[in-house]
C-alpha cells in the first residue's frame, strides 16, 4: 500500500526503514552526510567490504541504525539480521541503485528492482513501514527526469501494491 506524504520530509519520517538513494562511487549526498555522519561512514565501509569480498553493491541495500549509538547492535555489512534495538526502531537504508559518478542521479532499473525486493523482504520480516523520497531527490524538473520518475514510480507500485507493507513517498525532501 503506497501513500504520498506531502508534508513529511524524508529525513524526518518516523517510518522504520528510511530510504537513501546512493551510488557505488563513495560519495553520499551532502544532506545525508551532515545529518547522519555515522551512516556515511558505514556506507563507505560497506563499499570496501563489497570490494574485498567480490560483491557487486549495485542493487543491494545496506541497513544502518538511525541512532549512531546502535551501530554495534547490527551487522551493517552483511545485513543478515537486523536487531530491533528500540521501539520504534529506525534504519537508514542505503539503496545502491544510482550508477552515476557525478551529482546527477542515473537509476539502474535492474538494481532498483532487486533493491526494492530486498527492502520488501526485510520490511515483511520486521513488520516495518518504509519511507522513500518522492521523486528520488528530484534534481530539477526536466522532461527526461519526469520520464525516469514515472518508471521508478511504476517499480515501487509493482513491488508494494499487493502487499500489506505501508510505504510512504515523502514529497518534501528539503531541496
Amino acid at each position: 500500500m503506497v501513500k504520498i506524504e506531502y508534508d513529511t520530509s524524508i529525513t524526518e519520517s518516523d517510518a522504520n526503514l528510511v530510504v537513501n538513494i546512493v551510488n557505488c562511487s563513495g560519495y553520499m549526498d551532502a544532506k545525508w552526510q551532515k545529518l547522519y555522519p555515522h551512516v556515511d561512514i558505514q556506507y563507505r565501509k560497506y563499499l570496501v567490504y563489497c570490494n574485498k569480498n567480490n560483491i557487486e553493491p549495485m542493487g543491494t541495500c545496506q541497513y544502518v541504525p538511525k541512532d549512531s549509538w546502535a551501530i554495534g547492535l547490527t551487522d551493517t555489512m552483511k545485513n543478515n539480521d537486523l536487531y530491533n534495538y528500540d521501539e520504534p526502531y529506525q534504519f537508514i537504508v542505503n539503496m545502491f541503485v544510482d550508477k552515476s559518478t557525478t551529482n546527477k542521479i542515473q537509476i539502474d532499473f535492474n538494481a532498483l528492482n532487486s533493491a526494492l525486493k530486498n527492502l520488501k523482504q526485510k520490511a515483511k520480516i520486521l513488520k516495518a513501514t518504509i519511507a522513500i523520497p518522492y521523486g528520488i531527490d528530484f534534481v530539477g524538473y526536466s522532461k527526461k527526469w519526469k520520464v525516469i520518475w514515472e518508471q521508478i514510480w511504476q517499480a515501487i507500485h509493482k513491488c508494494f501494491d499487493n502487499s500489506d507493507i505501508e510505504v510512504y513517498l515523502c514529497k518534501n525532501t528539503e531541496r
